[in-house]
């Protein structure tokens, strides 16, 4: 299955993109994806589990594409683990973007092929951008010493500011009638991981229109089971 493909079958409705990235105080992070890979550089998006980190690894891969760079991207978390295996072993390409690598950590016969991958890969001179909470979990030593050589971009999880501008961003690319009072209930009540009240807002959105109604607050709770 090529990784292009594969990038679309599980591409959620939102295009995913530099642009439509909202942040506050990762700005160098972002900018050095955005403009700053160097040729055979690799690269760690670390932060907490929904902080954006897929968002931004979706962006360094269309980004690639758009500028008709040939590139690749593995969802590690989303791929059965044959698949996983198979594909880390088959990479060849100028990009690789590996999102939640750490979905790896704790198989031993998984960091072995990523080790190796790794080795290949540098050999090669392939740019790599890998996202995920960390290195910690990570069981063979070798390898946590190749995934440390990356250069570390770190991301916080949103505060309730920036939340706020998230979820108006999403409704509006989803063109979902969103509430106030839907919008500060989504704010107290909602997921703060991002990939979950992406989710939610997609789900919320297909309950309102087929039954053509707004975002609002009993529909939240009708489909949260609040």
């Amino acid at each position: 299955m090529e990784s292009y493909q594969l990038a679309l079958d599980l591409a959620p409705p939102r295009r995913l993109h530099f642009s439509n990235f909202l942040y506050t105080d990762c700005r160098a992070a972002v900018e050095t994806l955005r403009r700053g890979l160097e040729p055979g550089a690799w690269y760690f998006v670390a932060g907490p589990a929904g902080c954006g980190k897929t968002h931004l690894a979706a962006a360094v891969f269309n980004q690639a594409l758009e500028a008709g760079q040939q590139a690749q991207f593995l969802p590690a978390a989303r791929l059965e683990r044959a698949t996983l295996q198979a594909m880390l072993e088959s990479v060849s390409c100028p990009l690789l973007v590996l999102d939640d690598v750490d979905r790896l950590a704790g198989d031993q016969s998984l960091e072995e092929v990523l080790f190796h991958a790794l080795n290949r890969w540098k050999a090669d001179r392939l740019t790599l951008v890998m996202t995920g909470t960390g290195r910690n979990n990570f069981q063979l030593p070798d390898l946590k010493s190749r995934l440390g050589a990356a250069t570390r971009l770190t991301l916080k999880l949103p505060d309730e500011a920036l939340r706020r501008r998230i979820l108006e961003q999403m409704a509006g690319e989803l063109e979902m009638d969103l509430r106030p009072r839907a919008l500060d209930y989504l704010l107290t009540h909602g997921p703060r991981n991002l990939r979950e009240l992406s989710g939610l807002m997609e789900t919320l959105r297909g309950r309102a229109l087929g039954q053509r109604r707004g975002i609002t607050v009993p529909l939240i709770k009708e489909v949260t089971g609040q």
